[in-house]
């Protein structure tokens, strides 16, 4: 039985849609051109009409050629039928293989007049990036390590050497209104030359089309092979709304600052505009789920947002079970219930979707810092490979630091911490890394003035003042934090259990009492 799709992709590899034109350009031409030159020379009219004749018969002829041959640097050659050898040799392989395709897309550019429209742009750029990487011919350089070229002023060639890759994709999108105007370019870094470029101009609506021929003219350019389960990837999408997307855009560039309560509100809104738009989209599910999870842990532990975020993540899953997304935002649930060894698992999975995802990798050093007994090594690994992949990304260096701290690897650690200062204008962090590092040598007076300075109020923060409290001897006043802690929520037992520093306190009838009454 035919394929029809391959055969319309193979149809597409051997440009056999461009050879037509351009034949049925040229014999037209040649027909007007000899309809106005033979009269001229008295010629009969048979002269004309059998050289039109010959012009039909030869474009089947033009097209079996076209079919069988191909035009590259080294002149014409046979077509193999193996899309792999029509990829133009590369000739300088510093950092590229001979033959290889490798492509970056830099971050298409905000021409919008409102400066906010970044979220829109941002979105474009990763969209068209997580299509290419599901191409298998094609190997796509990480967005988070393209993303730092972002308004670079350098030649295309020194960007594409640095990324390793041969071509690059760049454009810039002005959004206004409901309408979208979208520039795409695809650059061969070797030559400078566009390989292709289209300006797309039309409603918002266009988007996910803009977006799905995008990734098509990249691979008909690269003369790859398209098979048939790349093109449902292609053209995959997790919602037919194109309002509900904008919406998703937006909420999902303020979900990340997980320590800001008005931007989590801001995303919220964002995510329930979203499902309000399309009640199954399960993107916007699993950003809602991550919005109450982090405002569960970082400012509010009410029960009902651990309840919604259970619900939110089930739904999410259920709409979309090969999303990244949901399967980060389950992760997240879990270990917002001390689940860290589930919440792991999750993170997994998510990572075996989409693996150049650097929030992803920076999640699971997290939850393998606070599994019991903690993974100091595989915590190291994957801050490391977030870093890696984001560069300047502060929280990944505070993971860092503790993974290197459970290691005792203090005088690294502390490097660690005070490089997520240099990052960030928020020296939290570092003052509560560095708080742990001091109470794990034994210095607890120095580590409750870390606490102070940092002013830290969060859960984690109080829990690390319990112990520091408590090592310090200050037996009534820990237990009267820990209460309290308890009392907000706080079921982390077995990183209770496991701390060193509360071991005085297990024989105080005050303590087992405490958590008596919050373990049942």
């Amino acid at each position: 039985m035919i394929d029809f799709s391959q055969l319309v992709q193979e149809i597409r590899r051997r440009k056999l849609f461009r050879a037509a034109m351009a034949y049925a350009v040229v014999a037209w031409l040649l027909v007007e051109i000899a309809s106005v030159v033979l009269p001229t020379f008295e010629a009969p009219a048979w002269v004309l009409q059998v050289f039109t004749f010959l012009m039909i018969l030869g474009f089947p002829l033009a097209l079996v050629f076209a079919w069988a041959y191909e035009l590259t640097p080294g002149g014409l050659q046979r077509d193999s039928g193996d899309a792999a050898a029509t990829e133009p040799r590369v000739t300088n392989t510093g950092n590229v293989q001979q033959g290889e395709r490798s492509i970056a897309v830099l971050p298409f550019v905000n021409m919008s007049d409102d400066p906010t429209n970044l979220y829109f742009s941002d979105g474009i750029t990763e969209e068209i990036t997580s299509k290419l990487a599901r191409l298998g011919q094609l190997r796509v350089a990480a967005r988070t390590s393209a993303a730092r070229f972002r308004g670079a002023d350098m030649d295309i060639r020194d960007i594409a050497r640095q990324l390793g890759v041969r071509y690059v994709l760049e454009g810039s999108t002005r959004k206004s209104g409901d309408r979208v105007r979208t520039t795409i370019q695809l650059i061969d870094s070797e030559d400078g030359l566009h390989l292709w470029a289209e300006e797309f101009d039309g409603a918002l609506d266009d988007i996910f089309a803009i977006q799905e021929e995008a990734a098509v003219r990249v691979a008909d350019a690269l003369g790859l092979r398209i098979t048939a389960d790349e093109q449902q990837v292609i053209h995959k999408r997790c919602t037919e709304n194109s309002k509900a997307y904008d919406a998703y855009l937006a909420g999902q560039a303020l979900v990340q600052y997980t320590d800001s309560p008005d931007k989590l509100r801001a995303a919220r809104r964002h995510f329930e505009r979203a499902l309000e738009l399309d009640p199954d989209y399960s993107a916007a599910l699993a950003g809602l789920a991550s919005v109450a999870v982090h405002t569960y842990r970082n400012f509010d532990s009410a029960p009902g947002l651990l309840e919604s975020a259970r619900d939110l993540v089930a739904r999410a899953l259920e709409n979309g079970p090969g999303l990244a997304r949901a399967h980060v935002a389950a992760g997240e649930v879990s270990a917002i219930e001390y689940d860290y060894a589930k919440a792991a698992e999750k993170f997994r999975d998510a990572l075996r979707i989409e693996s150049d995802d650097p929030w992803t990798w920076d999640s699971l050093s997290w939850v393998l810092g606070y599994q019991q007994p903690p993974d100091g090594n595989g915590a190291e690994k994957a801050a490391r490979e977030a870093i890696r992949m984001q560069p300047q990304f502060s929280v990944a260096y505070y993971h860092l630091g503790r993974a290197l701290a459970i290691q005792q690897r203090y005088d690294e650690a502390i490097a660690a911490f005070e490089h997520v200062s240099e990052l960030s204008q928020d020296a939290a962090l570092t003052h509560h890394g560095l708080a742990t590092v001091y109470l794990a040598r034994g210095d607890g007076e120095r580590a409750l003035a870390e606490q102070i300075a940092g002013g830290l109020s969060g859960t984690v923060a109080r829990v690390l003042r319990v112990s520091t409290l408590a090592a310090l001897g200050r037996d009534d006043e820990a237990l009267h934090e820990l209460e309290s802690v308890l009392d907000s929520g706080y079921r982390d037992f077995s990183g209770l259990d496991a701390d060193t520093h509360l071991a005085r306190l297990r024989d105080d009838p005050r303590y087992l009492e405490l958590l008596r009454r919050y373990r049942d």
